[in-house]
């Protein structure tokens, strides 16, 4: 069972890189720690994030609880301006792929959402993939 925040994303980050790797193994996937790289020289990259959004406590007790946490990745797709439209649908396709229903242990997956995003010189499409993952907490 993965029990913190920290466990989530490396999680959530290691699928990702796994499963781009197996269709798109010299796709460079920047995350939001390294974004200050040279990203100019691809011609298409990832560039993800997690953030925790929330956590809900589900059990009325002082000693113990199960709390359910949700959040966001966003894996943000590039590809040249203009010309990567296609090539974009099928990177896209595939993080869709890779993330939907995914299940593993008590992490979930649960919608996908997709907004366009604005660079001026690329072309930019979020995909948005909402998680939960819940976990028994005891003082006892």
């Amino acid at each position: 069972m993965i029990t913190t925040y920290t466990g989530i994303k490396s999680d959530l980050y290691s699928t990702l890189i796994t499963g781009m790797n197996t269709s798109y193994p010299d796709m460079k996937i920047y995350f939001t720690n390294t974004v200050d790289e040279d990203y100019t020289k691809d011609t298409e990259f990832l560039v993800a994030s997690i953030q925790d959004v929330d956590s809900f406590k589900l059990t009325n007790s002082n000693t113990e609880a199960i709390y359910l946490n949700t959040g966001i990745m966003t894996v943000q797709v590039f590809t040249e301006k203009l010309k990567g439209e296609k090539k974009q649908e099928e990177i896209i396709n595939k993080i869709v792929n890779v993330f939907r229903n995914y299940e593993k242990e008590n992490l979930r997956t649960n919608n996908i959402q997709f907004v366009e995003g604005f660079d001026s010189g690329w072309q930019q499409k979020n995909v948005l993939i909402n998680f939960e993952w819940d976990y028994y907490y005891s003082e006892v």
